[in-house]
């Protein structure tokens, strides 16, 4: 599934053979002053995946890529499926692209390839209080929050809200 140029990006799943580019920017994403409020990993954990992990990732269905005019990885995020609904994790997009439509296209593409699944009902994510921009993408987008929180593990006494879109 490939979406068509919009503002000189475009998305695609990602493919095996995409494991050292999906690694990179993981590895880029995790060094993003933002990444202790975004992510529950941190580069040192992941730094020290084998091969064969970036591998699995890139193999695994679900993951989605957004690439500039060059082809250059520019973002990503993965869809997690459970029984009846979907997550969407590891969202990232590069500081030059912020604000320029890549993160709406991402989680587009993975909730798009979400409900092609008839079984599931709603796409969940997490996102901290602190994350404004990331906040504000989501509700724009139609998630709603769920009321649950949880602690952010990487940041003692920060929460993280669960929202939720439900199938259009």
């Amino acid at each position: 599934m490939e979406s068509q140029a919009e503002n000189g990006y475009r998305t695609r799943a990602v493919r095996t053979e995409d494991w050292r580019q999906l690694k990179a920017l993981r590895l880029e994403s995790l060094r993003d002053p933002l990444s202790r409020i975004a992510f529950g990993s941190t580069y040192e954990r992941e730094v020290a995946f084998g091969d064969e992990v970036w591998r699995g990732r890139a193999a695994r269905a679900g993951g989605f890529v957004a690439l500039d005019g060059d082809g250059a990885w520019v973002g990503t995020v993965t869809v997690l499926l459970e029984p009846g609904e979907a997550w969407l994790v590891g969202m990232y997009v590069r500081p030059a692209q912020r604000g320029s439509g890549v993160a709406e296209r991402l989680v587009r593409a993975g909730a798009d390839w979400a409900w092609e699944r008839p079984d599931v009902s709603r796409v969940r994510l997490w996102v901290t209080e602190v994350n404004d921009r990331a906040y504000a993408l989501y509700r724009r987008l139609g998630f709603v929050a769920t009321g649950a929180t949880e602690p952010h593990e990487p940041v003692p006494g920060l929460l993280a809200h669960e929202l939720a879109l439900s199938r259009p």
